[in-house]
């Protein structure tokens, strides 16, 4: 009924905001005008069929969207805690370092999870009292011990209890401590009226009085379909003194037209990084831990040119001359490169390859069963991905007699790989971040 006959958009939220303004009493008036034009005697049958018609509707979807609600509580309480540590950890612990403050719609709790697992205090305005962590009604966010989060729309782990309290549970409940009975304390993309309703006005007034005063506002993965969300922004920035930055594969098309960001990989007073956060987490980290505010936007169109558009190189340093099996070898490897998080930790590794003519005369391409520096140890990275080193490298040249006989010269490989690989056989190109190969004499 809501896509086919109402249009809605196949969107979870969407749906949700539609069910809200449907069950919402609120909307009364609405349906008296309805009832009006059906019957302006507001009389008779059809006006009471209409009516339970109507309250069927409301019932079956109210009923949806419990079950929708439950659905997005449980996946939020299923996220893959391991993934969220890695990807989050380097951007809580810099922002709680920094006192820089987090504003959020998500539902989740994996920015929380992630602070509380890495030792990080989480400023949330939560207070424990005895066995419970109740909301503070103050609203007093602290941005010097520890990691602030404010959470717009609540949390699946805020709960609002049959006394009007509300507390944080971090589980999947509907029961309190105390016994009470709890339903869960959320708020969906909404409208500028719906922000009113209990301490979520709050929230955004302090949401306001932060982006008064920022030189520098960094939207992470955010549609701003929100219209008082983005009507704040929009008003702040028109007063010209805001950049902002925004780490998401598409450009908000909630934005108005005019929004149009600098050129990809150029910075300007919109920047648009097309990264999902993700791809992208720890290089603003590194941006936010070096740059000041006014710098952010330039920093990070730096940090995605070399993850974009810059051609990664390894050049090998040094006089190696002929390889002769039993000998040692000394050079450098200078690599200037970008590691992506998928190829990280890496290390660099040494190998033989052959051409060659057979016996038989067929033509034939061999390859070392091992490195030859077969060391473990990974390149350190900071939180940037970012690899500029002259790496040492040290070898000693194997005897390979087929070779000796058959082939007159062999490449000596040399490339940044993803540790985790052991052989060279395994390598494959999405595997080397970046490579040389020199040909050499192989002889005794």
């Amino acid at each position: 009924m809501f896509i086919d006959k109402l249009g809605v958009n196949r969107d979870l939220e969407e749906f949700l905001l539609a069910a809200n303004t449907i069950a919402d009493p609120r909307t009364q008036s609405v349906w008296k005008l309805v009832e009006k034009t059906i019957s302006p005697s507001m009389k008779g049958a059809r006006v009471e069929k209409h009516r339970a018609k109507l309250q069927t509707y409301i019932s079956e979807i109210k009923d949806t969207r419990s079950h929708i609600l439950d659905f997005m509580a449980r996946t939020c309480f299923m996220f893959d805690q391991q993934q969220a540590l890695n990807m989050l950890r380097a951007f809580v612990g810099v922002v709680a370092d920094k006192g820089y403050p987090v504003y959020t719609t998500n539902y989740d709790f994996a920015l929380e999870y992630t602070a509380e697992e890495t030792g990080i205090n989480v400023q949330d305005n939560f207070v424990t009292k005895g066995r419970r962590d109740i909301w503070d009604p103050n609203i007093v966010f602290s941005l010097d011990k520890g990691f602030t989060i404010i959470k717009l729309h609540g949390s699946v782990t805020w709960y609002l209890d049959d006394a009007g309290i509300i507390e944080k549970i971090d589980s999947y409940t509907i029961f309190n401590r105390a016994g009470h009975n709890v339903e869960r304390l959320v708020v969906f993309p909404t409208r500028f009226k719906d922000i009113y309703d209990q301490h979520f006005f709050a929230l955004y007034s302090h949401f306001l009085a932060s982006l008064s005063s920022a030189k520098c506002l960094v939207v992470v993965g955010h549609s701003l379909r929100d219209e008082y969300i983005r009507a704040g922004i929009i008003e702040r920035f028109r007063e010209k003194n805001l950049k902002i930055i925004v780490i998401d594969p598409i450009w908000p098309q909630a934005l108005p037209s005019e929004f149009k960001p600098a050129k990809v990989g150029t910075a300007g007073t919109l920047t648009h990084i097309p990264c999902k956060f993700e791809e992208f987490s720890n290089e603003l980290a590194h941006v936010l831990d070096n740059q000041s505010p006014i710098d952010v936007g330039t920093a990070c169109a730096v940090s995605l040119h070399h993850m974009r558009f810059k051609k990664s190189k390894l050049k090998l340093k040094g006089n190696i001359g002929i390889l002769k099996p039993g000998e040692t070898k000394k050079f450098i490897a200078s690599v200037d490169a970008y590691v992506h998080p998928h190829h990280r930790p890496v290390c660099a590794r040494a190998w033989l390859e052959a051409n060659f003519q057979s016996s038989d005369g067929e033509q034939k391409h061999e390859c070392m069963g091992t490195f030859l520096n077969p060391e473990d140890k990974a390149l350190p990275l900071g939180l940037s991905g970012s690899l500029r080193k002259d790496i040492p490298i040290h070898i000693k040249i194997p005897e390979y007699p087929v070779w000796l006989k058959n082939a007159k010269k062999i490449q000596l490989r040399v490339a940044i790989v993803e540790k985790s690989l052991r052989r060279p056989a395994y390598l494959k190109t999405s595997s080397i971040v970046a490579e040389a190969t020199r040909e050499l004499t192989y002889t005794t």
